[in-house]
């Protein structure tokens, strides 16, 4: 019951090895749109094989809200990109929260780089040469 809101006009498409392919999609009119908030359950209805995707960032903004406890997470990053992970399909051996593990029990949002940027020109390098410095931050605000 989750809603989530990210500022990104484009996804990085994956291949099925989950690393990114170069290619970049507008999210306008697709299962990737999140610039408005949605709940992930409906999100999911449209994706039913999950997320575990890269956003590239617009203005580096994520949000994510429960409306039943009013629980929320402004997070606000120097990074290129978010990548969600739904946590589809997962079924493990460990408990999280004294449940067992599975299936959209958990959402993952990684600031980052693009994945696998070495591979790709176009993405913003993530080589740090000797005597060079590299500096991004990310914050999280939680509220009720």
């Amino acid at each position: 019951d989750h809603k989530l809101q990210i500022s990104s006009d484009v996804y990085a498409e994956v291949g099925a090895d989950k690393c990114p392919t170069g290619r970049f999609y507008p999210v306008d009119g697709t299962p990737y749109d999140f610039r408005k908030p949605i709940f992930m359950r409906e999100a999911l209805k449209k994706q039913p094989a999950g997320y575990d995707t890269p956003f590239k960032l617009t203005t580096g903004d994520i949000r994510l809200s429960e409306p039943e406890s009013g629980r929320k997470v402004a997070i606000r990053t120097t990074r290129e990109a978010v990548v969600v992970f739904s946590t589809t399909g997962m079924d493990e051996d460990y408990l999280v929260m004294g449940k067992k593990m599975c299936s959209h029990l958990g959402i993952a949002l990684e600031t980052q780089e693009l994945p696998d940027a070495v591979h790709h020109p176009h993405f913003q390098s993530i080589v740090l040469k000797p005597g060079e410095r590299y500096f991004s931050q990310t914050t999280y605000h939680f509220s009720a």
